[in-house]
């Protein structure tokens, strides 16, 4: 379960070429499970714009999803636009339908592989690294959890968009937002609208003498 940095994302997404880009970029941006994006179909996906969903949004079945529960994801502007532009060449009811096999959807997995294999990133001790090293195409979920924690998502919210039964399963992506707690209170304090005090130049410039 390790997430991508977003040096490694956008790197894996370099060689990512045609319908495996559109795929992985959707499973990023859905934090959707594999097969719910290799097997989603056009009647899943709606396109009307609410007041609540400005974008959209795909209603995964309860057949493919995990706790066998349907679930709605709203879609974001850039997930509207790949889904906007596949529609343009909609071919049959898959979003991704299979170029071998007339009528059934299709599979990536040797396609992300490949992909995976030849990621070229730098890692912490400035070395460039060729492959992402026991990364699975589930880890891009797992990206995706990582970021809407680190974005401050609320974690019901995020239960909500991944689908997790158990709330505990979605609060193993808190460790990620801790480095932001910081900015959380910076946050709170524009909500509150208190603001440091104005104080002269010397003491501004100074430093407190701690006895």
């Amino acid at each position: 379960e390790t997430p991508l940095t977003l040096e490694q994302k956008d790197a894996l997404l370099k060689e990512c070429k045609g319908d495996l880009h559109d795929a992985v970029s959707l499973s990023m941006l859905t934090s959707a499970r594999e097969m719910e994006v290799w097997h989603m179909k056009w009647g899943w996906v709606h396109f009307e714009q609410t007041e609540k969903l400005p974008n959209g949004w795909i209603t995964f079945p309860k057949h493919v999803t995990k706790n066998s529960k349907a679930r709605d994801v709203p879609l974001g502007k850039v997930a509207r636009n790949i889904l906007l532009e596949r529609h343009l060449n909609k071919r049959n009811k898959w979003v991704f339908p299979s170029s071998r096999k007339e009528g059934s959807p299709n599979n990536f997995r040797k396609a992300f592989e490949n992909a995976r294999a030849n990621t070229v990133w730098t890692n912490e001790d400035g070395e460039e690294v060729k492959g992402l090293i026991d990364f699975h195409y589930h880890d891009l979920r797992h990206t995706a959890g990582s970021f809407l924690a680190i974005a401050g998502v609320h974690p019901k919210a995020q239960q909500k968009i991944m689908g997790h039964s158990d709330i505990a399963m979605t609060l193993k992506y808190s460790h990620f937002a801790k480095e932001d707690l910081a900015n959380a209170m910076l946050l709170l304090e524009d909500e509150l609208c208190m603001s440091v005090p104005k104080c002269n130049k010397s003491a501004t410039n100074s430093n407190p003498t701690l006895n």
